[in-house]
């Protein structure tokens, strides 16, 4: 099954969420039309005024990635906007660290739509918040509520909104993150080769059963 190994993301202490800090949204994926970055960007725009201590943070690499560094350059809110390029997994590990809040803005594109989100789980481990697209494998990662909140895809405007909700609030976020730590251990690949493992071999055990009644 998918899973993604956490131990990277889940040891750290949770981010912080303090009144008046600073909140940085990041967000981690390819630079292309399914993966939304530009949409973040625009959802970040449309919140960023009212918020100063609002930043943006963009992880990846991919064909749209001069198309996104001309709209950040381009955005009123640039200094506030940082695009990372390609980055190794430690280092997307401390980008999650220094973050408060999770984005991921996936599109259904070409026929393409995102299954398991290894990214959304590891920044649930890391203690985010998770904002994401209702699409695909996104949907069942995402208890509403709890650990974050679903928007439509290619909604910018709702996307802003929750935006606005979690920067406004740092208590929710601080509660959603603790949540998504508890919640991502359910997505960890050990555990969840563990429950598979757990799942064949009572499958075996019946069919053992069966065979031999006592």
């Amino acid at each position: 099954g998918d899973g993604a190994p956490l131990d990277l993301f889940a040891t750290g202490p949770l981010p912080r969420q303090e009144e008046g800090g600073r909140v940085r949204f990041v967000s981690v994926g390819r630079i292309s039309a399914e993966k939304g970055m530009i949409d973040s960007l625009r959802a970040f725009e449309a919140m960023a005024g009212e918020f100063p201590q609002a930043e943006l943070v963009l992880v990846g690499y991919g064909p749209d990635l001069d198309a996104l560094r001309a709209a950040a350059e381009a955005s009123p809110f640039a200094p506030r906007i940082r695009l990372t390029g390609r980055l190794s997994p430690v280092e997307i590990a401390a980008e999650l660290a220094g973050a408060q809040v999770y984005l991921q803005h996936s599109r259904e594109a070409g026929g393409w739509v995102e299954g398991f989100g290894v990214t959304l789980t590891e920044a649930g481990a890391a203690g985010l918040p998770l904002l994401a697209s209702a699409t695909g494998g996104l949907i069942d990662q995402i208890e509403e509520g709890e650990n974050g909140f679903l928007f439509p895809q290619g909604d910018s405007a709702a996307q802003a909104a929750l935006m606005r909700r979690l920067a406004a609030n740092p208590a929710l976020r601080a509660e959603m993150g603790k949540n998504a730590r508890r919640l991502a251990s359910r997505f960890d690949a050990g555990v969840m080769a563990k429950a598979l493992e757990d799942v064949i071999l009572s499958v075996l055990a019946a069919r053992r059963q069966a065979a031999c009644p006592t």
